[in-house]
Parts: C-alpha cells; sequence; structure tokens
C-alpha cells in the first residue's frame, strides 16, 4: 500500500525522511470504518527488522461520513472512546461541499463535535495530538520523598504526604491526582519544598475539580521547567 511504501522509503533517504506523521491509513471500499487495527491510537510501523520507523501513523477512523449508517458506527465509536478514554480519527475532505451543500455531512459533523463537547473530549488536529505526546514522554515526574501518619492506638492511616518533582516541557501540561487515596481525602498541594524544620517555602496552590469516569480528580498546570510540590492527603 502507499502508505507502507513511502514508510520504507525514509530508509533510503529523500525528502520522505522529513514526515512525522500520516492520516493516509483510512476506511477504503473494501473494509468498513472502525477502529482499524484495533485502535485509532497514532502508532508507530515497524520495518522488516522490527525496528521502529521514525514517524506516526493515525489511522483514520472515519472519511466523509454522510450516510445514516455512518452515523451509527461514528457515535458509537465516540460513545465508546467517551467511556474508555480512546481516540476517534475524523476526516472530511476538503472539496465535500464543492459541489453542492451536503446537509447530512455537515450535520453528521455538526452533532459529533456537540457530542465531543458534552462528555468534555478533546477536539484537536492530528498535529496537536503527536505534539503533546512527545512532550508528555519528553517530561519527567520523580517521587522523591513520603511521609505516612498513622494512628497509635490502631496503626490507622490518618495522613500521607509526598514530595513530587516534575521537569514539563511546555507550559500546556496539567498533573493529575485523584481525589481520594488510600481511603483518604485529597487535603492541600503546596509548590516548593520545606526546610529542614519543615516551614513550608511557598503558598498553597489551588486545584481544579474535575470528573473522569465518575473517579474525582485534582488537577493544576504546570510551569515550563522543573517544579516541585508537596502533595498531603488526609482524613
Amino acid at each position: 500500500t502507499r502508505p507502507f511504501q513511502a514508510m520504507l522509503a525514509t530508509q533510503t533517504g529523500g525528502d520522505s525522511n522529513q514526515l512525522r506523521y500520516s492520516i493516509s491509513y483510512q476506511p477504503s471500499e473494501s473494509t468498513p470504518p472502525g477502529f482499524l487495527f484495533g485502535t485509532c491510537q497514532p502508532f508507530m510501523p515497524l520495518d522488516i527488522n522490527g525496528l521502529p520507523f521514525n514517524w506516526y501513523e493515525t489511522p483514520v477512523c472515519f472519511k466523509n461520513p454522510q450516510m445514516p449508517q455512518d452515523r451509527e458506527v461514528l457515535f458509537g465509536s465516540l460513545e465508546r472512546a467517551a467511556q474508555d478514554g480512546w481516540a476517534v480519527h475524523v476526516m472530511t475532505s476538503a472539496d465535500l461541499f464543492i459541489n453542492a451543500p451536503n446537509m447530512d455531512a455537515f450535520d453528521i459533523w455538526r452533532d459529533a463535535i456537540r457530542f465531543a463537547e458534552r462528555n468534555d473530549m478533546w477536539i484537536g488536529g492530528v498535529g496537536q495530538l503527536i505534539g503533546f505526546w512527545r512532550n508528555r514522554q519528553s517530561s519527567s515526574l520523580l517521587v522523591n520523598t513520603s511521609q505516612q501518619h498513622r494512628r497509635e492506638s490502631d496503626g490507622l492511616l490518618t495522613s500521607i504526604e509526598y514530595n513530587v518533582e516534575i521537569q514539563a516541557q511546555t507550559d500546556e501540561m496539567t498533573i493529575v491526582m485523584p481525589s481520594e487515596f488510600r481511603g483518604l481525602h485529597f487535603a492541600s498541594i503546596r509548590r516548593g519544598t520545606t526546610t529542614m524544620d519543615r516551614v513550608p517555602l511557598s503558598d498553597q496552590v489551588e486545584t481544579l475539580d474535575f470528573s473522569v469516569l465518575g473517579l474525582e480528580y485534582e488537577m493544576i498546570p504546570l510551569n515550563v521547567g522543573l517544579s516541585n510540590f508537596t502533595i498531603r492527603y488526609e482524613n
């Protein structure tokens, strides 16, 4: 196929070496739309020796959905994606409306956007998704220390504190923590660390509350570079 021929060309030089992602893998007349290869997430294909190509292939789940059966399959996939955190890649050709308005295709596109907004799904292009993944993979998170406090009478865990060090590559990243952990409730997060006398060196950070699949989380944005946080849970 043409996508894999192009990938093979990356081994011999030429302009194709500059390619970093592709959306050329898509449904054809003989293959139904859906989660091809079992996923719509970008993946790195392997060459004949089992080594990854230096590019991401992003399967197109749906190309120009406009028929009633397209709507049924697309929204079934969107519902699964909203529940399980999948990606759904929909491609609309630039010339779809060149001859006459296709209101069925427009309605499907509009309703898909509305569904994603109602379910707090991220909407963006494949380049943005790949960029986010690369930034995430090049960032780091390290738990330096943790302290636990237990009740003397029965050994019940009453609080736990973590010191976390994060290296972020962009200011578009966040850190997310569960609102409940090991039977304790999220109490606070402070930016910075403490002195040897346990005196905080910075103020408490405000978090944003949100939920995913019925689970509650706390989220704060990160600054570019190195950040240090002290996270505390207590009952």
